[in-house]
């Protein structure tokens, strides 16, 4: 899960750092590096929350994810934020994702612009791998504050470390609170009685309709708009995770059930 006491506390000390200080929270990622962050904000904070006062936001930031390179939307975006009050989060763990680091050099080029070239260094945080990479020889040089993507963790799986939790803390969400409930599901999944375990019975499930029955597409349908982002990361996990083009003798086999992400009721109809 990436788990970590020590992340926790920094995470928590970062956004008590910088409280007050910032409008906007501009994160650049993709894949697992956004998915995970995105669907949290949408489930736990108030519907609309970049659109409500700051006296309604308890003067917390409005938060934006940028996962795409689209020029469309990223110009649209950054000619609407002020620059200044922005606080950017860019997340890479190999720190050579094309599209992140696109994104990375467009908006520090902004930044830099409207900043200056040594000011500009405070509106900007990175979260990326512990020593290797482009990402942290950046921060390295430009001298970033930085947050670490766990060696063992993949980026799918990486929303409870740094990855996921710096976001959702700068917005206000309780943390603490969150890692209890993780840690009291993870004790719960770790039963051997399947009759005990809703992630085996889901698998069993699962597994039991693609292979006995054929029926190899899995449709993930919320029917609370604000679980509509889970269904994004839901589709990225399963995918990635139980799609394979080789079975583990090294044969082609190009299996795996497709996920699909739909929201009811908008999608019955």
């Amino acid at each position: 899960l990436g788990y970590n006491e020590e992340t926790v506390w920094y995470v928590k000390e970062y956004a008590s750092m910088v409280r007050g200080r910032f409008d906007n929270i501009l994160v650049l990622g993709i894949g697992g590096s956004a998915l995970g962050g995105i669907a949290m904000t949408e489930a736990l904070l108030k519907p609309y929350w970049n659109l409500l006062t700051p006296e309604q936001r308890e003067n917390y930031p409005r938060i934006f994810f940028l996962d795409n390179i689209d020029p469309d939307t990223m110009t649209g975006l950054l000619d609407v934020l002020d620059l200044k009050r922005t606080l950017v989060n860019v997340i890479t763990k190999s720190g050579s994702t094309a599209e992140t680091m696109s994104q990375f050099m467009i908006v520090k080029d902004r930044l830099e612009k409207e900043l200056g070239e040594d000011e500009y260094r405070k509106n900007v945080v990175a979260t990326t791998d512990r020593q290797t990479g482009v990402l942290r020889q950046i921060a390295e040089q430009e001298g970033y504050k930085t947050f670490v993507v766990p060696d063992d963790v993949g980026g799918r799986f990486s929303v409870f470390s740094a990855v996921g939790l710096l976001p959702i803390a700068l917005v206000g969400l309780d943390i603490d609170d969150i890692m209890n409930g993780i840690k009291d599901m993870d004790l719960a999944l770790k039963n051997t009685d399947i009759n005990n375990n809703i992630a085996a019975q889901g698998a069993l499930i699962q597994y039991l309709m693609d292979v006995n029955k054929g029926k190899n597409i899995s449709v993930m349908m919320p029917y609370s708009s604000r679980l509509k982002y889970v269904s994004d990361w839901y589709a990225q996990l399963w995918a990635e995770s139980l799609g394979k083009s080789m079975d583990k003798d090294g044969n082609h086999v190009h299996v795996g059930p497709t996920p699909v992400k739909a929201l009811g009721a908008t999608d019955q109809h």
